[in-house]
């Protein structure tokens, strides 16, 4: 009987080497998730850069088209959007000033996200 595990692999080695960017990338595996009967509205993905000047790259997909809020100007390097049927990636290019730069906005203005990033726990996916 091939269960998770086995699809998993078949759509890494399958579909996903079919994808020729990080989006196409992303909404692959969102998609193959959803069809494998998880209830995915947003999975975000962050990748990091050894180039000098830039930080990190951050990914967002979204189930559907919406608006994924405002970004600190000042952190963005370059910011895009692709529409994939429903979805929609939220594509940002981030550059090195974001180390102790706010970047999310609340009603009140810029704010830093809350608590201590090496000490936050994540949550474990079932079966792995």
């Amino acid at each position: 009987m091939r269960g998770f595990r086995d699809e998993l692999l078949d759509w890494a080695t399958d579909e996903a080497t079919a994808c020729k960017s990080i989006p196409l990338l992303l909404d692959s595996y969102c998609r193959f998730l959803c069809r494998r009967g998880f209830a995915i509205r947003r999975c975000n993905m962050t990748t990091a850069t050894i180039h000098p000047l830039m930080h990190n790259t951050r990914h967002v997909w979204f189930d559907r088209a919406t608006d994924p809020g405002p970004i600190n100007p000042e952190v963005v390097v370059a910011r895009r959007q692709y529409a994939f049927g429903d979805s929609l990636i939220d594509e940002i290019f981030f550059n090195s000033a974001i180390r102790g730069v706010t970047i999310l906005r609340d009603r009140t203005g810029w704010r830093a996200p809350r608590g201590d990033p090496k000490t936050r726990r994540r949550t474990a996916v079932p079966g792995f």
